[in-house]
């Protein structure tokens, strides 16, 4: 072999190696709650806040653990029991498929908070009414910071102080902080960081929870229990609007789960309930996709 055929193969092994070490990016544990531990090789080890996760590692999520990994502005959510290879997490977010339907739950999330009238909402509550009567905790300071916050878009700020309220509140008082900050969080995409925060406590699933829950249980990752809770609920007493955006979630769960012909009819029915509402123009949208 030639000199110059030498140096050309050894500039294509050092381009190869050097793409391989960049491709191996670490991700941080943003948000945990529960017991998650995370293996290279051999050894299963706990994770913990702000711990370092390698792509190529594996993380282990026990029952009803929750877990948020970030690494250059990208998240990834796990909020379902089980052993999970990075390589195998990351690679699925980039499905062009998958990666339309969460964009379209985002889009939703954020329809869902400002509501019909464009004005702030908690799925249909108006942030300034989410049950400020009777709140005299430490916390109300800081409750109206966060809705400031909210209504002006600087969702970091929202949360810090929403959290902050919550370690200062009275049991009566949990949860509606739990619902602004659950929203919170669902605006800045941390689908496992509400869920967390969401369930931290024991309050009744109304029809607005349950559109919120599964919600970010479909944009997490486990659209099997995302479903079971759409199903398990009964929005009509919140009104035919609530009924369609519960059908095209149910649809988009579906489609989650590749079973479209269920998700041809869920959306007929987001339709059927309120057609001209942005439920039924999306589902309208994702049924000329399947050929309807």
């Amino acid at each position: 072999m030639s000199n110059r055929s030498s140096r050309i193969a050894f500039l294509y092994c050092l381009i190869i190696a050097v793409g391989a070490v960049s491709a191996q990016t670490n991700y941080s544990v943003e948000y945990i709650n529960g017991a998650v531990d995370c293996r290279v090789g051999q050894d299963w080890k706990s994770l913990g806040p702000g711990d370092s996760v390698s792509a190529d590692a594996s993380i282990r999520l026990s029952r009803g653990a929750i877990v948020e990994l970030i690494a250059s502005g990208k998240r990834i959510s796990i909020v379902k029991e089980g052993v999970y290879a990075m390589a195998s997490l990351s690679a699925s977010s980039r499905e062009p498929q998958k990666a339309q339907l969460l964009e379209i739950v985002s889009q939703k999330l954020r329809y869902l908070f400002k509501g019909s009238g464009g004005t702030e909402s908690v799925f249909g509550v108006r942030a300034a009414q989410v049950e400020t009567a009777g709140f005299e905790s430490g916390g109300a300071a800081a409750k109206e910071q966060g809705e400031a916050a909210l209504a002006a878009g600087d969702f970091a700020a929202a949360a810090r102080s929403f959290e902050y309220a919550l370690d200062e509140a009275m049991p009566d008082e949990e949860e509606s902080l739990r619902m602004l900050l659950a929203t919170t969080l669902a605006l800045m995409d941390r689908p496992a960081a509400a869920l967390g925060f969401l369930r931290g406590g024991d309050a009744t699933i109304t029809p607005s929870r349950a559109l919120l829950e599964s919600s970010l249980l479909l944009r997490a990752g486990a659209p099997d229990e995302a479903l079971i809770l759409i199903r398990a609920t009964n929005f009509k007493p919140v009104g035919n609007v609530a009924v369609a955006e519960a059908a095209e979630l149910e649809g988009l769960t579906l489609e989650s789960l590749q079973r479209p012909a269920e998700a041809i009819e869920a959306y007929r029915r987001s339709v059927a309930a309120a057609d001209g509402s942005e439920a039924a123009i999306r589902s309208k949208e994702r049924l000329a996709i399947l050929g309807e």
